[in-house]
């Protein structure tokens, strides 16, 4: 006989069966929590009723691929671009939405690796100054002004140097409209850098920039002259023979070839 604990009543075998029994459940089911570290032993989560399972493929972790040093850069490279006028060509040919966002994609993919290429070339550049050649010819507007003056005044001590060495033959013909055009621009050439022309003319007219002009004496064959206006620089002293221009150039061309011609004037043919 078994009294109850909250009030005075003495309970039959079969409620005292029947309570020993839920209690012993209640036991188990206590002890299997307090062992799985259920939810009692979890307060800060609060209540788990309404928590999903996770699913079997979220509960494992995705190995991310490993990369791998690029063994063959230029095969690379060239599997990009071929990947990149394939989905040209697809697009261009079958303009569906998946295909245009496809190369557009490797498009701006492509640019973006443009653009890094250029960023670590410039920081290269800074870093290297030997190596940037917009130091030795300049790209921005002042420095391309200083650099113009400077060449320029070279170009004049050159052509001076070179008028110490050289003669030069020019070849004309009266009837010739580049012959007449190219006329005063060589004059004007030849009194602003203190050079010697002498003047040779193939049909034996004059012109009027040069009329003390001479007649052809064989010399336009000799130099296989076929086309005029025809100059050539001509150095007595080392017998080299140089032709400067076939037809009709400006001022400035002309002395950019005559500097040109002092810089590699080591390397010319013997005549």
């Amino acid at each position: 006989m078994l009294l109850h604990k909250n009030r005075d009543k003495v309970l039959t075998p079969q409620e005292w069966i029947k309570t020993g029994f839920i209690s012993l459940l209640l036991l188990a089911m206590v002890s299997t929590a307090k062992a799985d570290g259920y939810f009692y032993h979890e307060k800060q989560q609060g209540w788990h009723w309404y928590n999903e399972p996770l699913k079997e493929e979220d509960s494992v972790i995705k190995e991310q691929p490993m990369e791998t040093p690029t063994s063959n850069p230029i095969k690379e490279l060239n599997a990009l671009k071929e990947q990149v006028e394939s989905a040209k060509a697809q697009a261009v040919l079958n303009p569906t939405p998946t295909h245009v966002k496809n190369y557009i994609e490797l498009q701006n993919h492509i640019e973006q690796k443009a653009t890094e290429f250029a960023r670590v070339w410039q920081t290269v550049l800074w870093s290297n100054p030997a190596l940037d050649v917009s130091l030795q010819k300049p790209t921005n507007q002042l420095a391309r002004q200083v650099y113009a003056d400077n060449h320029q005044s070279d170009k004049s001590l050159a052509i001076s140097q070179l008028a110490q060495d050289y003669g030069f033959f020019y070849f004309f013909r009266s009837d010739c409209p580049y012959c007449h055009a190219f006329s005063p621009l060589l004059k004007q050439f030849e009194l602003t850098y203190g050079i010697k022309i002498m003047a040779i003319s193939l049909d034996g007219k004059t012109i009027p920039e040069y009329p003390d002009a001479k007649p052809d004496n064989g010399a336009s064959q000799q130099l296989g002259v076929t086309t005029v206006p025809a100059l050539f620089a001509i150095s007595p002293k080392n017998q080299v023979v140089i032709p400067i221009t076939y037809g009709l150039i400006s001022v400035d061309e002309l002395a950019e070839r005559l500097w040109q011609l002092n810089q590699q004037k080591d390397s010319t043919h013997a005549y």
